[in-house]
């Protein structure tokens, strides 16, 4: 159907929230399989920190990430078998615009104000392999720059 001028017409616009919120789960399950190219695949080349202490010191290359990252995922510091539901409360995970959570504070580097922020409260059995993986406390927080390819930005 081709619409008219002054014909009503809906439009929808996805604001990628699914898409990011996919992001969290995948990559604690790279992590989890060691799996490096799915952590290449789901990195941007460059990747900041969330974290407001070591927010200003810029991004870190990709490769020499995910290098770091499979160092300590092939110490197999999360059992290979345990469910990513088990780490990670996906049920409440959240996905808010980063100008909104990061609000009254500087974006950490390489964050643009329409990135996706992702945070989903970390289980009991996920906390201490998710610190040692990537220094997440409470939560599990990763920024996500939606899109044909979404990437992680930040964590």
């Amino acid at each position: 159907d081709t619409a008219l001028a002054g014909d009503t017409v809906a439009l929808s616009a996805a604001g990628g929230e699914d898409q990011a919120r996919q992001m969290l789960p995948a990559l604690v399950r790279a992590l989890r399989d060691a799996d490096e190219r799915e952590l290449e695949q789901l990195l941007a080349d460059d990747v900041g920190e969330v974290e407001a202490r070591r927010a200003t010191r810029g991004g870190r290359p990709r490769a020499s990430l995910v290098e770091r990252m499979l160092l300590y995922a092939r110490r197999s510091i999360i059992a290979s078998d345990a469910p990513i539901e088990d780490l990670l409360d996906l049920n409440e995970i959240r996905v808010t615009r980063a100008a909104r959570f990061f609000q009254g504070r500087e974006l950490p580097s390489g964050v643009r104000p329409t990135d996706l922020v992702v945070d989903a409260p970390l289980l009991e059995p996920g906390r201490t392999p998710l610190r040692t993986l990537l220094g997440w406390g409470g939560r599990g927080t990763v920024v996500v720059r939606p899109g044909r390819d979404p990437r992680i930005v930040a964590f």
